[in-house]
């Protein structure tokens, strides 16, 4: 007995281990819904005798009627708890023994029970569920022995009553029928605390008298319809087919945002009420589906998107995002405000052009006229002379007399006396004013040829130049040309006209 009580204890240890186990990992992965709940399950079965006075030693083809009502409470998807009636018949013979035995036995058993299938899924809406059970029981029985031949009885063994424990253990398979009946298969062995429970006969091969019971019945659970096994019944359950949520009236919630998926215009992305259950990650009040910046708190009229330096231009596409600026300047600011941004701008307080980098165009003498378009730009003039001084009409005379009196060598670029004299005097007006710059240009006659009027206009010109280069005047403010023929001042055909074209003429300039 207690070899057999160590063996049965450390069964029922696993079973309970077994169901803790999986209860745990059920609890961490099921969905929330199922309610406990008690169930009765009355059946019907047939028994069978295993001990001394099988035919076999142990093993006996004859059957009793048996029934059982079960009383359980469910208290997880899981685990379970029940007790067990169970009356039963039993027979058996053994004709090496001469022996014949018959009896009732009537049994109470508590059981624990698991679901193997709910270990692992927890469905309300399962065809088939496997079980197993195992517990303890008290056995109350009556047995016969008697003589197998004719039938005397033995005597002392003639309604024997023997009470004592039970080991009940064993499986089975409920089929749903809808949702608060089951049709039940189940087999359970039974063991006895002793080897004379039934048979009155120690001994043999069988340490302890045992009995199973396989059986047939129906449970009955005290539940109310729940279609979609979410713990509401259908009567409170606003979606009865969908598994939903005590808080939304049995409705799904799959973004888990508190706001029923049939309300929910996110339903697999948790939002905000106000929202309609979709989402605002940034909080600017703008859902993230219509906000181009869905992570970054923005302005409505920027279609969410953040402008820091409040310019109306969205910091994705501000060049200066921490400066109001202007839209043709990409968020730029400009304040000189010549069209140019400031971070480009060399002169940002000084309007001015973008070929200079946003600085005005220079003027180096201040007179008003850009040095780009100044031709003296170091000397102050009016525009009207292109920004070059004007010279005074009586040194422009003064130099055009000069010219005139300027005379060369028949045919030859050698100057005569007189017109050295002359030119000294341009000599002087070139020293008085260092800035002045002159233009020395020789021309003739057409009589001779071409090539040599040209060469001749040419020489005469340099000169007059190498003349004044002698009188200390730089060689950077003369310059000359000859322009032979080409230019004649009226026609070449009176002596007249030819010596008036005969000429060196002098331009000062600046």
């Amino acid at each position: 007995m207690k070899h057999f009580s160590s063996k049965f204890f450390m069964l029922l240890v696993a079973i309970i281990t077994t169901g803790l186990f999986s209860e745990n990992g059920y609890a961490q992965t099921t969905q929330p819904g199922f309610k406990g709940h008690f169930y009765f399950q009355p059946n019907v079965g047939i028994t069978q005798y295993f001990g001394d006075l099988n035919k076999y030693d142990f093993h006996n083809k004859k059957v009793g009627l048996g029934a059982s009502g079960i009383i359980g409470y469910q208290i997880s998807p899981v685990v379970g708890l029940r007790t067990q009636f169970l009356y039963g018949k039993i027979n058996s013979e053994r004709e090496d023994m001469n022996r014949k035995l018959k009896g009732d036995l009537f049994e109470a058993s508590g059981q624990l029970v698991l679901n193997i299938n709910d270990m692992f899924t927890y469905n309300p809406e399962r065809i088939v569920n496997l079980y197993l059970f195992g517990g303890v029981g008290y056995i109350m029985e009556k047995s016969t022995v008697s003589m197998l031949a004719n039938g005397a009885a033995i005597n002392g063994q003639t309604d024997v009553s023997n009470n004592g424990l039970s080991f009940p253990f064993g499986g089975g398979a409920s089929f749903r029928l809808c949702y608060n009946t089951d049709l039940n298969l189940e087999y359970g062995h039974h063991y006895t605390a002793r080897d004379t429970e039934f048979d009155l006969t120690p001994g043999g091969k069988s340490k302890y008298d045992q009995f199973s019971y396989a059986s047939i019945g129906l449970t009955f659970k005290a539940t109310k319809k729940d279609s979609d096994g979410d713990g509401i019944v259908d009567s409170k359950d606003l979606c009865p087919n969908e598994y939903g949520k005590a808080e939304l009236n049995g409705c799904p919630d799959r973004d888990n945002d508190g706001i029923a998926d049939a309300e929910d215009e996110c339903p697999d992305v948790a939002g905000l009420a106000q929202f309609k259950g979709c989402p605002d990650t940034d909080g600017d009040g703008i859902i993230d589906s219509k906000d181009a910046c869905p992570t970054e708190h923005g302005k409505p009229e920027l279609n969410g998107c953040p402008d820091r330096d409040n310019d109306g231009i969205a910091d994705a596409l501000d060049k200066c995002p921490d400066q109001a600026g202007l839209p043709e300047l990409e968020g730029c600011p400009d304040r000189d405000g010549d069209g140019i941004a400031d971070k480009d701008d060399q002169c940002p307080d000084v309007a001015g052009l973008a070929k200079y980098n946003g600085c005005p165009a220079k003027d180096t003498d201040g007179d008003g006229v850009n040095d780009e378009d100044d031709r003296c730009p170091t000397l102050a003039g009016p525009a009207s002379n292109q920004g070059c001084p004007e010279i005074k009409k009586e040194i422009i005379t003064k130099v055009e007399y000069v010219a005139k009196q300027i005379q060369f060598q028949t045919g030859k670029a050698v100057l005569l006396p007189v017109s050295k004299k002359k030119l000294n005097e341009i000599v002087r007006i070139m020293n008085e004013d260092t800035n002045l710059k002159l233009l020395i240009e020789g021309h003739t006659d057409n009589v001779g040829k071409d090539e040599f009027n040209q060469t001749l206009s040419e020489n005469r010109a340099a000169a007059v130049r190498m003349y004044l280069m002698s009188q200390g005047v730089s060689d950077s403010r003369l310059t000359s040309h000859g322009y032979g023929e080409s230019k004649p001042l009226t026609d070449n055909k009176t002596a007249s006209g030819r010596a008036l074209n005969r000429r060196v003429e002098l331009h000062l300039n600046y």
